[in-house]
């Protein structure tokens, strides 16, 4: 991968932030992770207010995927993703919903805004990696060579 591809995660628990990170960095080389534990933080960093990067040097660039929860502490995932959809330099940013929801309507609901990807939590990380492979642009489809398993996730046709 491009060491210019850059994966916003949206995730409010500091323990599950530190396991998609180390999923992540061991499972895909060149890609930059760039953390907002809150809606609000998602919103400013993707308007380009913010970054948990200022320090080197690096504007916070326009993520090429989003790792999206959906239980946030000032609100719901689904209002980050209506926030989204209204902005047409967003709408086409990849979206995984990470999440320990078991319910079908958000599943459905996600679906409706575009989200790309639904994984329950917990999850098979290799699924999370595999996701992400898909997902993100100039990637081949991905399976683990041991198994031959394809990622177990919800896939939504792109809109």
């Amino acid at each position: 991968m491009s060491g210019n591809t850059t994966i916003l995660v949206v995730e409010d628990n500091p323990d599950h932030v530190g396991l998609i990170e180390a999923i992540i960095s061991s499972g895909l080389e060149g890609v930059r992770v760039q953390v907002a534990l809150r809606g609000q933080g998602a919103r400013r960093h993707l308007r380009g207010e913010w970054s948990a990067y200022e320090d080197d040097g690096r504007n916070n660039p326009v993520p090429d995927l989003i790792i999206l929860d959906l239980s946030l502490p000032d609100g719901s995932g689904f209002d980050v993703l209506r926030w989204i959809a209204r902005r047409k330099r967003l709408r086409d940013i990849p979206v995984i919903v990470f999440t320990a929801s078991t319910d079908p309507e958000h599943a459905r609901l996600a679906e409706e805004f575009g989200v790309r990807r639904f994984l329950q939590k917990p999850a098979d990380f290799g699924d999370l990696v595999a996701a992400i492979k898909e997902e993100l642009p100039g990637e081949d489809a991905w399976q683990d060579p041991e198994s031959g398993r394809r990622p177990e996730t919800r896939r939504v046709p792109p809109r």
